[in-house]
């Protein structure tokens, strides 16, 4: 409703920090990709079953679960595996995951919080996957010693976000556009 109210008063806008399919400006991390090169990275380093963890009620978790459908479509035959999980249930899920007969050996966990909150059931667990974090929040970066981390800057999105504001601004007839942040794949300081 926003972006239709901003438009129909012709005020210049750029949607920050997620994709809308409805904006015409968007400047926003690239989950879809950074999701697919964080898959490939965990296949390159050996794993065949891996399974996605998020709370797919949020957007950009769901965005980030497309890029590994994507992925492993083009590398395995298998079936991508997706859970939907939420702060106060993702230790328990990833507990009894890890228990099961069909446990995974690599595990993507996205969101500010449900890394941290599956970190017991990790820990306690004699399973040890390997294991995959999207940086929706700077302190996934303290993971890095654990897993492999899909890491885009949220500070560059917002830079980007002003920059194509500025852009929109000199030109109203400006066509539509998206501007990615890059990503980069960290892989693991120890293992």
């Amino acid at each position: 409703k926003l972006v239709r109210a901003l438009e129909k008063l012709k005020i210049p806008h750029v949607l920050a920090a997620t994709e809308a399919r409805r904006a015409k400006y968007c400047a926003v991390e690239n989950r879809r990709q950074a999701a697919e090169y964080l898959t490939e990275a965990l296949f390159k380093s050996g794993c065949q079953r891996i399974v996605f963890i998020g709370d797919m009620s949020k957007p950009n978790h769901r965005t980030g679960s497309e890029g590994f459908i994507s992925a492993v479509s083009r590398l395995t035959k298998k079936k991508a595996v997706l859970l939907n999980a939420e702060t106060d249930s993702v230790s328990d899920i990833v507990e009894n995951l890890l228990k099961s007969q069909k446990r995974p050996d690599g595990l993507i966990i996205t969101g500010g919080n449900l890394p941290f909150a599956a970190l017991p059931a990790l820990f306690n667990s004699r399973y040890r996957p390997q294991l995959g974090f999207m940086t929706e929040h700077p302190n996934v970066m303290m993971l890095k010693g654990i897993g492999h981390i899909a890491s885009y800057s949220q500070f560059e999105t917002g830079k980007n976000a002003f920059d194509l504001l500025s852009e929109v601004v000199r030109n109203a007839d400006a066509k539509p556009k998206t501007v990615y942040t890059k990503s980069e794949i960290i892989t693991p300081v120890s293992r």
